[in-house]
């Protein structure tokens, strides 16, 4: 038959041991069972007396049951039914509970019905989730022979079509069983899981009434468990808080480990349930072993002990491997590994779950009972699972429960840890904002003096400015008057030579010259103070800048006659916007340093041209030059180059070019010439001619 077996070992176990449990509590109820419930049964050579049904709806078969252990797996029913064979059975007290084995298992009873008994007759056998169940029930007299009885194959691995019976459990009916007759039962259990067995009959009244109970139960808890986990879920969107994710991912990993287990599936798809189911319970239990693991590192934060962490992140890898054992069929290598690791998980989370007690954390008390409830059940079932407790009713659905309560008290220890935290970030953003109103007012009072200060250094300014700007005034009034004395004596003197020999004009030239620079100084600090005072009342015309340029090369030619000054225009005309005194106060300017810091036997160029919208004036020499560093930090106000330190200034000439010349949008750049020196360019933007004049306005290349 085509069916995947996937062991199972910890489908009882591992499933249900996630949250922590008390330890010292396993081992009491391990050593209790140990004294009161023998693991060897006593061999019982002697037939048990039948099972006997009579006016009771319902019989168990517990201490009804005998037992025969066949290792090989060889054994047929023909071998059973041999003499020898049949010796060998012993009794067992109560229902079976081989726990983990890979024995073959044989089971035997008889069964007697009164008349006071229904004609119809129904066997249940649990749990659903065992791989191989082989019925064979005795249908004639001659209970020796292997022809008088009837096969009954079932099983998990068994497609719910082949039963004869669809129903999620283990059902086998037993039609029309002779009265005050006893007929043989054996049953022939193999699994990769553990081997548990309980039994019952039932009449068809009661039957109904049980699989009703089943359903109901097992849909309970899955409903249950869905609706928790959706709940969680909606936290977790609305909150955005990964806790109540793990968490969620958690239990629907549970849903689908029992939708396995309980057998439901088989009435969803009944035809590959025997498939689909084992792929339910391993996966499901891979996925709760990853979900599981990280939701415990988040939850107690693990990342403060390494240690804790490294071990979660152990089982979160083992959980993995467990989901993908599934679909590559070594299912069975892994699951010793996963119970000896779910073993140390409930030592560790009941540990941290005390630490947090200890510490006052919130939902400490609250996480201690979710996972002592949900261990307590989750033990309980281990013990059985182990053997050590008997198969009853009592523990079939402990777990079940347990886990419940755990889901339930976890969701609330979150939400406590989260409404505590919200209550620390409340009290602190009051307390912040009580801080902030303090600082506020401090600085409040801060802003104010400083407010006063800068008020009373504005009016000290203004007063000094005010101060400055008479001072100029009144300098400016007192140096004219004896400058225009000199200047028309010069005048007088200069025409008396002309009419003389005429041997001193080139001295009284020159001499006429410097006192129109001291006027032109003047008129330059004038121009420096309207600056400062950052004056918006600037001309602003129409400039001719070739013939602009060609009055202040006149002008240079005279005022340095020792320098050669070499123009080259490369536009006939060029027009540009702004004030014609302050653009010719920045030409000077770069050509007084040109002068200043070159050697005096080398020429100074002045070429002049258009670039796009703007126009270039650039100014070179054959100096020392510039630093790199030097090219902007030299337009600073009273900033003065390396070479300077031997030539007189204030540092006030550059930065005055600057003002200028950004006052209309231009800019100006200092940089090195080649082979040596510094060239300084001015950009400033061009008036557009009118279109007759467009064609002169162009650059030559």
């Amino acid at each position: 038959m085509n069916s995947v077996v996937v062991p199972r070992l910890s489908e009882n176990i591992s499933s249900r041991l996630f949250c922590g449990s008390f330890f010292p509590m396993v081992l009491l109820i391990v050593a209790v069972t140990a004294l009161c419930c023998p693991l060897h049964p006593q061999l019982l050579h002697a037939a048990l007396p039948p099972v006997l049904l009579d006016k009771l709806t319902v019989v168990d078969l517990s201490g009804h049951l005998e037992q025969l252990a066949d290792p090989t797996g060889k054994l047929t029913l023909a071998d059973i039914l041999q003499p020898l064979n049949s010796t060998r059975f012993t009794q067992i007290p109560g229902n079976l509970n081989r726990g983990y084995t890979r024995d073959v298992l044989w089971l035997r009873f008889s069964i007697q019905r009164t008349a006071s008994f229904s004609d119809d007759a129904w066997l249940r056998l649990a749990p659903p989730y065992l791989d191989h169940v082989t019925v064979y029930l005795q249908s004639a007299d001659n209970r020796a022979l292997p022809s008088s009885y009837s096969e009954i194959l079932l099983g998990d691995h068994i497609p719910v079509s082949s039963r004869p019976v669809r129903h999620p459990e283990i059902i086998v009916p037993l039609y029309h069983l002779p009265t005050e007759r006893e007929r043989m039962a054996y049953i022939r259990l193999q699994s990769t899981s553990t081997l548990n067995l309980e039994g019952s009959i039932h009449t068809s009244t009661d039957m109904i009434n049980q699989n009703s109970h089943t359903v109901m139960t097992q849909a309970a808890y899955l409903g249950i468990a869905m609706m928790i986990s959706l709940i969680n879920l909606v936290f977790f969107v609305r909150i955005g808080e990964k806790l109540f994710l793990y968490f969620s991912l958690y239990i629907f990993s549970l849903f689908i480990n029992q939708l396995g287990r309980g057998g439901l599936v088989s009435l969803v798809w009944p035809g590959q349930a025997h498939i689909i189911s084992d792929y339910l319970v391993g996966g499901g239990m891979g996925a709760c072993t990853v979900f599981f693991s990280i939701f415990a590192m988040h939850l107690f934060d693990t990342a403060r002990r390494p240690w804790v962490h490294r071990f979660f992140m152990l089982t979160t890898a083992l959980g993995g491997v467990l989901f993908l054992s599934v679909p590559l069929d070594f299912y069975g290598s892994v699951a010793e590994l996963s119970v000896i690791a779910l073993l140390a998980m409930i030592v560790l989370l009941t540990w941290l779950s005390l630490r947090y007690v200890i510490a006052g954390e919130p939902g400490g008390f609250i996480y201690l009972s979710a996972f002592g409830l949900s261990n307590l059940g989750y033990v309980v079932l281990l013990l059985r699972t182990l053997g050590l407790l008997p198969f009853a009713w009592w523990n079939s659905n402990a777990h079940l429960i347990a886990s419940l309560f755990n889901m339930v008290l976890m969701t609330l220890a979150i939400t406590e840890r989260l409404r505590t935290a919200e209550k620390k970030a409340i009290t602190a953003a009051r307390e912040a904002e009580h801080k902030a109103v303090g600082l506020a007012g401090e600085m409040t009072r801060e802003l104010r003096k400083s407010k006063d200060k800068l008020e009373g250094a504005l009016l000290r300014e203004q007063q000094n400015l005010e101060n400055k700007t008479k001072f100029l005034a009144i300098l400016s009034h007192e140096y004219r008057t004896p400058l225009a004395i000199i200047q028309a004596n010069l005048e007088l003197v200069q025409l008396h030579q002309k009419e003389s020999d005429g041997r001193n004009e080139p001295y009284l030239a020159k001499m006429k010259h410097a006192v129109g620079r001291l006027v032109e100084i003047m008129e330059v600090s004038l121009q420096r103070e309207r600056l400062d005072a950052f004056s918006t009342d600037n001309v602003s015309m129409r400039v001719e800048l070739i013939s602009l340029l060609d009055g202040i090369i006149d002008k240079a030619e005279v005022f340095w006659p020792e320098r050669l000054f070499v123009f080259e225009p490369e536009v006939v005309n060029c027009t540009v916007t702004g004030d014609p005194k302050q653009i010719k106060t920045a030409i000077f300017n770069l050509l007084d340093n040109a002068c200043k810091y070159s050697l005096p036997n080398t020429p100074i160029t002045l070429t002049c041209y258009i670039d796009g919208d703007m126009s270039v004036v650039s100014i070179g020499d054959h100096g020392e030059g510039l630093a790199v560093y030097e090219a902007d930090i030299i337009f600073e106000k009273y900033r003065r180059g390396r070479s300077s330190q031997n030539t007189s200034g204030t540092g006030l000439g550059l930065w005055l070019v600057r003002q200028i010349v950004e006052q209309p949008g231009g800019s100006v750049t200092l940089a090195p010439n080649k082979p040596k020196g510094t060239i300084a360019t001015i950009r400033l933007p061009l008036m557009l001619p009118p279109l007759s004049e467009f064609v002169g306005c162009i650059h030559p290349t």
